[in-house]
């Protein structure tokens, strides 16, 4: 196999080191001691060896070298000589050739390009690549209770590839968890598949993570090697479907629940709505503003409609089988005049529900209005100022309030106790609105009219009234004028310190001396206000009482300013003139004498200023035009004792309003 030796003799002249020990005793026999010594000497000698020629190497130097080296399993048979395998050609068996090696399958070698030329769900240098994965037919997960010889189901379906599919429950508890699915391939290749699926969850959700995968191994005959097989493997794609469970165990919420982040779009806004509560129209309207579910979403509204009727206890209750029963259907026709309630529920994505509740009172047109024992009234006026049948009055320059309600009522409303309270829901319902049928409606106001009859200072009033039905009804009142006011004299007020020391405050006392000639006297009217603060005077106490000789008011509470040191108000920007502001207050009254007045501004400068007791405003000068300053006024009262600071913020370059 190779060719002869390939050498040349030569010889080369080389020194050649070597030492020696010698040793020696010295003293008496019986003792002393060795001394040795080393002594090294070199000669000149002359060696002879072979070297190999160029392309050749080995002991014999009859082994060729290749350079550079024999690729592919090739072998070095002469000088820069390869012989390849039947797999590949070239001076250094470089080049793939097709042969059983190329290995193609599926598809075939181009011998042109002497690269693999693969079908068209496969790719790669030797078509082992699968390009598609496996195709997921079904694809589900359960969760199933059988505790307690329970058989409880509930299956959450996966998604597509693209698109992520969320199933919802209000499962509370489950034993097993059961997966379900298909796969299939579809080539001219029977592939292997294989599946593996995982679970994990992350605070309410679980997820089931399922993977099909396609692959396999092709046998290669090696016919380099008496035909031997390699087996070579395929590389699929994986194909991946979730399934996502949501738990959801709370019911919808409304937004008058009062849950933090959740308002109300209206300040009226009910958990069920009607466009109206009282009609006399049988098409109804209803709607579910303002829900909520903060997990999985609100999936719908179902209702049904219940006609009321009074129970043993005087309260209005469902009939056991409602009239009308929707669901989603913001519309329905009730069938006959009466009361009903309409009991909804809300749910959300995982089926929990919440129930609520609202009334309709429909009324036949035909039902009449009559007058109750409730008499008419006017306002103003202190108490019952009805003197004969009439009600006096000061003046009719003034509004005149007439009141008329309870004085009317329809019939089919009162024969039916349409007017008691309806019978409690259980705790998870939620009411649309008090169910004392007497507060519960949003009424339309009912229409009246007046034909008013002067007769000097007596006046007639008939009224004309119409109910939301149609009905009418007639009535009238009658008002007299006394535009005089009672004649007062004398009057005189005594303030007097309390004497007692467990009793707070002082005590007064007013003396009235009246009379009246046209209606008399019949009321006293008071009102006692906290005037520490002018601008703002607090009503303490206000009433009316019977008149008699002497009328007490006991135990006025909650007058201030005794022992406090009340602050300036009424801070505000007067002028501004860029580099000049005039600052202006007001001083409260106080029990304590002011000694100073405290003044600090901060922003693009800072400036302070302490003025006499006295001063309501102040003039400030060098300030920076257009910039922000904040003004901080105290006082400071006798004994040091200070009030609290009150702040203003203004630009120097924004003039005052009025």
């Amino acid at each position: 196999m190779f060719s002869r030796s390939k050498y040349t003799t030569k010889y080369k002249l080389v020194s050649e080191w070597s030492s020696r020990q010698t040793c020696h005793k010295t003293g008496w026999w019986w003792g002393g001691h060795i001394v040795c010594r080393y002594v090294s000497y070199y000669a000149n000698v002359q060696k002879s060896f072979r070297a190999c020629e160029v392309g050749y190497r080995g002991y014999q130097c009859n082994i060729p070298r290749c350079n550079p080296k024999c690729n592919n399993r090739g072998v070095c048979v002469a000088v820069n000589k390869c012989d390849c395998p039947n797999t590949f050609s070239g001076r250094y068996c470089q080049t793939k050739k097709c042969s059983w090696d190329t290995d193609c399958y599926p598809g075939i070698c181009n011998k042109a390009l002497m690269q693999c030329s693969c079908s068209s769900e496969f790719g790669g240098p030797n078509c082992q690549n699968m390009k598609e994965g496996p195709i997921f037919q079904s694809c589900a997960a359960s969760l199933i209770n059988k505790r307690n010889g329970q058989n409880e189901v509930f299956q959450a379906s996966c998604g597509s590839y693209y698109n992520e599919h969320k199933t919802y429950t209000s499962m509370r508890d489950f034993s097993h968890v059961e997966l379900q699915w298909s796969l299939t391939y579809v080539t001219c290749v029977p592939p292997i598949l294989m599946f593996h699926c995982a679970h994990g969850h992350q605070n309410h959700t679980l997820t089931f993570i399922m993977r099909g995968k396609t692959g396999g191994f092709k046998d290669i005959r090696n016919q380099d090697t008496a035909g031997t097989y390699e087996n070579r493997e395929m590389f699929g794609q994986e194909s991946l479907r979730k399934a996502y469970v949501i738990f959801d165990l709370e019911a919808p919420f409304h937004c008058t629940e009062g849950i933090t982040g959740y308002l109300c779009e209206h300040e009226n806004t009910k958990p069920v709505e009607f466009d109206l509560d009282i009609t006399s129209n049988p098409d109804i309207s209803v709607a579910f503003p303002g829900w909520f579910d903060a997990d999985s979403g609100i999936r719908g509204f179902t209702y049904d409609v219940y006609l009321l009727e009074v129970n043993s206890n005087g309260r209005l209750q469902n009939v056991s089988t409602p009239v009308l029963s929707k669901i989603c259907i913001s519309n329905f026709t009730l069938p006959n005049p009466g009361m009903y309630a309409v009991v909804a529920g809300v749910h959300d994505l995982a089926n929990n529900t919440k129930y609520t509740r609202g009334l309709i009172l429909y009324s036949n047109p035909n039902d009449k209005i009559e007058k109750t024992d409730i008499p008419l009234a006017v306002y103003p006026g202190p108490g019952n100022n009805t003197v004969d049948g009439a009600f006096w009055i000061s003046d009719l320059s003034s509004p005149v309030t007439l009141q008329w309600g309870k004085h009317f009522t329809n019939k089919f409303i009162a024969n039916n106790n349409y007017g008691s309270p309806v019978a409690p829901l259980p705790h998870q319902f939620l009411e649309s609105n008090d169910m004392d049928t007497s507060h519960s409606f949003r009424r339309k106001p009912n229409t009246i009219s007046f034909n008013i009859r002067d007769t000097g200072n007596n006046y007639t009033i008939h009224m004309k009234v119409e109910d939301l039905a149609g009905n009418v009804f007639t009535d009238h009142i009658y008002i007299r004028v006394d535009n005089t006011p009672p004649n007062v004299k004398n009057i005189s007020a005594n303030f007097t310190k309390s004497v007692k020391k467990e009793e707070r405050g002082f005590y007064s006392s007013v003396d009235i001396s009246a009379s009246d000639f046209d209606g008399g006297l019949h009321f006293i009217g008071f009102t006692l206000y906290d005037i520490l603060n002018p601008r703002d005077p607090k009503q303490i106490i206000t009433g009316t009482q019977p008149i008699k000789k002497t009328n007490q008011f006991d135990k006025v509470m909650g007058i201030s300013g005794v022992g406090e040191y009340p602050a300036p108000f009424g801070l505000r920007l007067k002028n501004a003139y860029g580099y000049v502001v005039i600052l202006t207050w007001y001083l409260p009254a106080s029990c304590y004498k002011i000694s100073l007045i405290n003044l600090e501004l901060t922003g693009a400068s800072k400036k302070s200023a302490i003025l006499s007791a006295n001063e309501k405003t102040a003039e400030i000068k060098e300030m920076v035009p257009y910039a922000d300053y904040t003004a901080r006024l105290s006082i400071t009262y006798q004994g040091n004792r200070n009030s609290e600071a009150v702040e203003f913020k203004f630009n120097t370059a924004i003039p005052p309003t009025d």
